[in-house]
């Protein structure tokens, strides 16, 4: 719920905190689907890996919409604002999300099986969201285009 009030204010639209959502809610549906595929609980112990997941999601769809709005706005033309955006918060959201997931991959490796589970879950939960991020989410832009990427900054 902050989150949801945090972006509307931001960006002063209701519709940019329903855009960051629909990503976020794939990356559900993927942290989900690999949990039962895994056999995965969802108790206590993984509820801060999920958590966790779910805000870097929300951080790099937050990094990215606050790009395009800016070379947008600024540009006033929707494709020159996505290959600016992409170039930009793009490539640092990629990096991110490589460095972080192989960090995590070596956590597979662990003798220990709870530790190996977390970081094998929290890796896929990490590229998931930098995927959604960095291909769904800016597709979704182009087919919603909202108002509120054209609006000057103040």
């Amino acid at each position: 719920m902050a989150c949801l009030i945090l972006t509307v204010l931001a960006f002063k639209s209701w519709l940019a905190a329903l855009i960051i959502f629909v990503p976020l809610l794939i990356g559900k549906a993927i942290t989900m689907a690999f949990m039962g595929y895994g056999g995965i609980g969802f108790f206590i112990y993984t509820l801060p890996v999920v958590t966790l997941g779910f805000g870097l999601g929300i951080d790099f769809s937050l990094y990215i919409l606050a790009r395009f709005k800016e070379e947008i706005s600024e540009s006033g033309d929707f494709v020159t604002g996505y290959i600016k955006a992409l170039g930009t918060s793009g490539r640092a959201v990629l990096f991110t999300g490589l460095t972080m997931t192989g960090g995590l991959l070596t956590l597979c490796l662990s003798e220990m099986r709870f530790q190996a589970i977390l970081g094998s879950m929290l890796s896929v939960v990490v590229m998931a969201n930098t995927i959604i991020a960095l291909l769904f989410f800016p597709v979704l832009l182009s087919v919603i285009k909202p108002k509120f990427l054209f609006q000057r900054g103040e």
